[in-house]
């Protein structure tokens, strides 16, 4: 978690922040880190016994955000990657009725190598159903107006103050492994069928050479009005 969001956000050590969608712990380890008392929800069983693993200095719950009972008010909410899958009639007004403000995070990950992503995008990844752009161009794009869409949401709700936003973009280098890993966490090929068969095409694409993945950050952060 960039430190310009805990700034933005003007939390201090031991501010309540909830967490939605957990997964395995990343966001949830830098939330703890930052001196916050984190209640973690991710409604899969593995993701959140991994995630409780790797951060025990969390309360991971068992509960989607839909469902979750709040014992008390939030300083702050939390989602990384996650907060999408949340119905539309209960994201924003929710997030407003528990919490001071809401802070989304997404990152967008592509292969450096124009032909690599290209070769991964339309051999593999495309014939199985995915609508990821493959040029780097357009995957610019795409982030841009994902960027732009949530903070319409934001604005449409009626329930925050403008928001706040911060982009940022890193160069991460990646085993093939850990790119396969990568691939079959994103959201499309861990619900297939056909997961372990893509992944078992992915291995001769990727070869054993490490890659360079561009990984591009946003984060929204609202006040509540």
């Amino acid at each position: 978690m960039p430190i310009e969001v805990v700034h933005a956000v003007g939390l201090t050590s031991g501010a309540r922040a909830l967490e939605i969608g957990a997964g395995g712990g990343q966001l949830t380890w830098a939330l703890v880190d930052a001196g916050f008392d984190v209640t973690a929800l991710e409604p899969g069983a593995a993701m959140r016994a991994r995630g409780a693993q790797r951060v025990p200095g969390a309360r991971f719950v068992d509960s989607t955000f839909e469902d979750y009972d709040a014992d008390g008010r939030f300083d702050a909410i939390f989602s990384a990657n996650a907060f999408h899958w949340v119905d539309p009639d209960v994201r924003f007004a929710k997030a407003a009725d528990l919490s001071n403000q809401l802070v989304l995070i997404r990152n967008t990950p592509f292969i450096a190598d124009a032909e690599l992503r290209r070769r991964i995008q339309d051999g593999v990844l495309r014939p199985r159903g995915s609508t990821f752009p493959t040029e780097e161009s357009d995957l610019r794009s795409h982030v841009a107006d994902e960027l732009e869409a949530n903070i319409g949401r934001f604005r449409e709700s009626g329930r925050f103050q403008e928001p706040w936003t911060h982009v940022h973009e890193r160069v991460l280098r990646y085993s093939p492994q850990r790119f396969r890993d990568l691939i079959g966490s994103f959201g499309q090929v861990a619900a297939s069928p056909d997961r372990g068969a893509i992944l078992a095409e992915l291995e001769p694409v990727l070869g054993h050479d490490p890659l360079d993945v561009i990984d591009i950050v946003w984060v929204i952060a609202a006040r509540v009005a």
